[in-house]
């Protein structure tokens, strides 16, 4: 029996990202973004493990746990479970993301499109944010 052959790989690493844009939280579109961006609801917090799971902390579209696949050329999508918030009320559902990540050494850059959609005591709630970022290997 012979052995495998060691190829080398492109491997995951721990990663933290501070992303700003304007959320569309419920009101009738996206808000503009505010420069400097000074409100809280246009800024996200995302920790990716090496194992490819994200926590997604943010106002809106909300507080996730989701899994990520990563593409080769820097595109990934995300899809998980969490606490969906917008202007309408706060629920449960889920999330979907695609996002792309260049420019990577010790710092990448991230541009991100979230959707989200979960049920609250008013219905149906569906906000989504597009956010650009950097984040940087941990």
């Amino acid at each position: 029996m012979c052995c495998g052959i060691l190829t080398p790989s492109k491997a995951w690493a721990k990663k933290l990202y501070f992303r700003v844009g304007p959320p569309a939280l419920g009101n009738g579109g996206p808000n503009p973004i505010s420069i400097p961006p000074t409100n809280v609801a246009e800024w996200e917090v995302s920790y990716v493990n090496d194992a490819h799971r994200e926590y997604v902390y943010s106002i809106s579209p909300g507080f996730f746990y989701g899994f990520l696949t990563e593409f080769s050329g820097g595109l990934y999508v995300g899809l998980g479970p969490g606490i969906v918030i917008n202007a309408n009320g706060v629920g449960l559902g889920g999330y979907s993301s695609v996002g792309y990540e260049f420019g990577c050494g010790f710092l990448c850059f991230s541009l991100e499109y979230k959707q989200a959609v979960g049920i609250a005591g008013a219905g149906v709630i569906s906000p989504y944010a597009l956010r650009l970022g950097f984040g940087f290997e941990m």
